[in-house]
């Protein structure tokens, strides 16, 4: 997601689409943060245009949430350090079998080009491990 220049009342956001190939399970969003001096305040992640999430955190150049879809994220530092778990107002319900989307945007974007990059992470085929 990077920032984005548009008319006032135009939607400012990135829509990400993945699919969950297996089974019923939690997601994993990986969410990391770029661009010199980049800050990005009050991440909105909208799934499949159904539940709506406010995380709420100023994250800077550097920096990464991870979410197992429990309610509570973790910010790291750019080194991977743990600075601390943010409660948010609930936890995601698991992810079915098929297409989905994530829509995501920001409450304000600061810094040279800031750009959001994000990692959707779910299990997939298992194979056997033959001898």
């Amino acid at each position: 997601h990077r920032q984005q220049m548009r008319q006032p009342g135009e939607p400012v956001s990135s829509v990400w689409a993945f699919e969950n190939a297996t089974v019923e399970q939690p997601i994993h969003l990986y969410l990391a943060l770029s661009g010199e001096g980049a800050q990005v305040e009050n991440i909105t992640l909208e799934f499949d245009r159904f539940l709506k999430i406010t995380i709420p955190v100023m994250l800077q150049s550097g920096q990464s949430l991870l979410w197992d879809g429990s309610a509570a994220v973790k910010l790291f530092d750019d080194h991977g350090k743990l600075l601390r778990s943010i409660e948010l107002a609930r936890s995601f319900p698991l992810l079915k079998p098929g297409r989905h989307s994530i829509e995501i945007s920001a409450a304000s974007m600061a810094g040279d080009a800031p750009l959001i990059r994000g990692v959707v992470k779910l299990k997939g085929k298992t194979d056997e491990i033959r001898r």
